[in-house]
């Protein structure tokens, strides 16, 4: 069994990310690309993965890797460029902010199904944790879909509160906070 490695991506796991990103939430991927069809919206998401001032950049994802393979990977962004990086977005369509500018926001995270059950989401989500405590900030946010109930059940498993409810892309939400501040905070994220 080859070791799991936890790095920032690389311009060069563009594929490999996108196609993750997909799994995680295509109708997303279709809603916000603009794209007619989902090849089109990958191979936009493929070509703007090497910028830096989009969301869905590099500088913006950590991958797990096994071997050379990656296997699962995280998208997160500081709350302050969610209004900067929904303004390029091309399509101009109108979305509610998900995120609060005092904290960082998970927006995706996926792990190939072929290596789910290992902990590896929950090693990502320790990994932006971390990064997030190094860069000052006390609070991680994300939204998890209602309707996939284990989502929320992982969250809450690691520390994340629900703060409220929302609606997003005709789905409901909740949005769940991880409060570094908190003495029910589990020990070891913030390093």
């Amino acid at each position: 069994m080859m070791d799991l490695t936890i790095t920032k991506a690389a311009v060069a796991d563009a594929r490999e990310a996108v196609r993750l990103i997909a799994l995680a939430d295509e109708d997303a991927v279709m809603a916000i690309s603009g794209q007619a069809t989902l090849a089109d919206a990958l191979a936009r998401y493929e070509q703007d993965f090497a910028r830096t001032d989009v969301y869905f950049g590099y500088e913006n994802v950590i991958v797990a890797r096994k071997g050379a393979l990656v296997v699962g990977c995280i998208l997160s962004f500081k709350g302050t460029d969610e209004d900067r990086y929904a303004a390029l977005d091309s399509q101009g369509g109108e979305f509610p902010r998900e995120s609060d500018d005092d904290e960082i926001y998970i927006d995706s995270l996926a792990v190939d199904p072929d290596h789910r059950g290992g902990g590896i989401a929950k090693q990502l989500v320790r990994a932006v944790i971390g990064q997030a405590a190094a860069q000052g900030f006390t609070k991680v946010s994300l939204l998890a879909d209602v309707s996939k109930p284990h989502l929320g059940k992982l969250y809450r498993s690691m520390g994340f509160v629900e703060v409220k409810r929302m609606r997003y892309l005709n789905d409901e939400y909740e949005k769940l906070v991880f409060d570094m501040t908190q003495a029910n905070t589990p020990q070891g994220y913030a390093t």
